[in-house]
């Protein structure tokens, strides 16, 4: 597709560019003169390009300050980043080391379950693979005295649950309900509920519903930014097609849809009859005709309530309003018909809308208003969803927070809920279920493929067994997954599993993860002994 497009991704550009400071010495020393200190943050996610990049521009200074957690390295089984760089890096001999090792984000009891994790992991994981390249052996200390930033402080009773459900649906209400009675209660505290999956969040999303609890969704793509993107395609498909029957009726679901009222509007009986119009123009543009009236425009049918006449006449006076906006921007036109239909909240989603429709027409001169209208209805079925601003995101107190274990990261929270603490998410042996394994392929192909190219670069062993490897990857990467979701709690955690958990039509069991069970034991045993802290 790039290929074809005539373009370039970010690794091409990435791969160009330490191609060219291969070639071409001078050009390295100019850049490195301009950029005399390269300061890399989030190091651990760096990928082998970049490394060699970096490392070339830094070269003659040696100036090169590279911050990041090699124990929150959390992208390796899906992209090329690789936490053995980082680690490699600070081992280095020419490289001095310093530890930032105090942090005063959770309360001591929360930072001894994560250090224990790390520990126990090091010293005592049963796979030997795993010890070696899950965590670097490294522990967070508590502030001192006087610190600006002091950690939490540890209440009376228990801080960290540890919880088992019989099903899953059991576990996503629980924590539903708790975390809207902690929310209303602590007005000013902050409180999450992660999960491992947006499928488990989109079930979590409706419990809250159900409830009537304002939360924030931070899914894949929110039920909510889905439903705008849907509702202005629908809408726009009238200002694009309006002469076409199909598109009234798409236009009528959208203003239901936006109302509240559902794709039918609150009038199956209209939106049937919208589909079967075949004379739009007298709807939309009604001549000076008094004989004229809105059935004139749909076939003889019988028996049509008054109100449903009535109500296909103001909406298509509605839509008239809208069609001599045709003549603006594209951008212009979705903002027109967004701040007729949408609420003041959702207009920043519309404003993406706009944005994204305008960079295909720069990007597509010679598409018309119905290929872009095409073009966003794909991406309202999930083609191609815009995407959603996450730098700026701040928890808010009062407010419950949705989102999965790996847009939790840089985020912190006074409750967090972990849910889905299982053998599944969380493989602890080379014989347990992973996910993307295809047992007639042998293994997951692009896990196998990624292992035998690093192994290819690294100059190892042709023999290597891709499928082990990529397995002690994903149970090494899941581990620290759950040290990342125990460091997002500030002052109380909960961490829960399901026996049984659906899997397409069907339920089956499942184990709590072994991390989970060594996690409850050590933790237990801090609370009887605590002199073991």
């Amino acid at each position: 597709l790039v290929e074809t497009s005539g373009s370039i991704d970010f690794n091409d550009m990435v791969r160009l560019a330490v191609a060219l400071l291969e070639d071409a010495e001078d050009v390295c020393e100019r850049l490195a003169k301009r950029w005399p200190v390269v300061l890399e943050d989030e190091a651990q996610d760096s990928v082998p390009l970049q490394e060699e990049l970096l490392g070339r521009l830094t070269a003659t200074t040696g100036n090169w300050i590279r911050v990041g957690d090699p124990n929150q390295s959390i992208t390796s089984t899906f992209t090329s980043a690789d936490p053995k760089l980082l680690r490699g890096f600070l081992d280095r001999d020419d490289v001095q080391a310093v530890d930032m090792s105090i942090s005063g984000r959770s309360s001591r009891t929360i930072l001894n379950l994560a250090n224990d994790l790390v520990r126990w992991t090091c010293d005592a994981y049963p796979l030997q693979a795993v010890r070696s390249r899950a965590f670097r052996d490294q522990s967070m200390m508590p502030t001192e005295e006087g610190d600006p930033q002091p950690n939490p402080v540890d209440g009376d009773g228990p801080c960290v649950l540890f919880r088992r459900f019989e099903h899953r649906h059991e576990e996503l209400l629980d924590a539903s309900t708790r975390a809207a009675r902690f929310s209303t209660s602590h007005p000013d505290a902050t409180v999450a509920i992660l999960v491992p999956t947006n499928k488990m969040g989109f079930d979590v999303a409706e419990a809250l519903r159900h409830l009537g609890v304002v939360f924030d969704e931070r899914l894949q793509s929110s039920r909510n930014a889905r439903s705008i993107v849907d509702t202005m395609a629908r809408a726009l498909s009238i200002i694009a097609q309006p002469s076409n029957s199909r598109a009234l009726e798409r236009a009528w679901q959208a203003v239901g849809i936006a109302s509240g009222e559902g794709e039918d509007g609150g009038d199956e009986n209209a939106s049937r009859l919208l589909r079967s119009c075949y004379r739009p123009e007298l709807l939309l543009a009604p001549m000076d005709d008094d004989t004229l009236t809105t059935s004139d425009a749909f076939p003889p049918v019988p028996g049509i309530h008054p109100e449903t006449w009535a109500r296909i006449d103001a909406f298509a006076q509605r839509v008239a309003k809208w069609l001599p906006a045709a003549a603006l921007p594209v951008d212009q036109l979705t903002m027109a018909l967004a701040n007729d239909l949408l609420d003041e909240d959702d207009l920043a989603t519309a404003h993406e809308i706009a944005m994204f429709l305008r960079r295909l027409s720069d990007e597509h001169p010679a598409w018309r208003l119905p290929e872009l209208v095409a073009e966003l209805s794909d991406a309202a079925v999930g083609r191609s969803l815009l995407s959603q601003p996450e730098a700026s995101f701040e928890p808010a107190p009062g407010r419950i927070t949705l989102t999965t274990l790996h847009k939790a990261k840089g985020l912190e929270w006074d409750l967090v809920y972990v849910l889905g603490v299982d053998a599944v998410e969380y493989p602890a042996t080379l014989d347990d279920d992973f996910r993307g394994h295809q047992q007639h392929l042998g293994g997951d192909p692009a896990q196998m493929a990624r292992i035998w190219m690093l192994q290819a670069v690294e100059g190892g062993s042709e023999t290597v067994d891709g499928t082990h490897e990529g397995r002690f990857e994903t149970i090494a990467e899941r581990l620290r997954l759950l040290y990342v979701a125990i460091t997002r709690a500030r002052r109380f955690l909960s961490l829960s599993y399901s026996d049984y958990v659906p899997v397409g039509q069907r339920t089956r069991h499942v184990e709590a993860a072994l991390a989970f069970e060594q996690l409850q034991t050590l933790y237990q045993a801090r609370r009887t002994m605590p002199e073991a802290e």
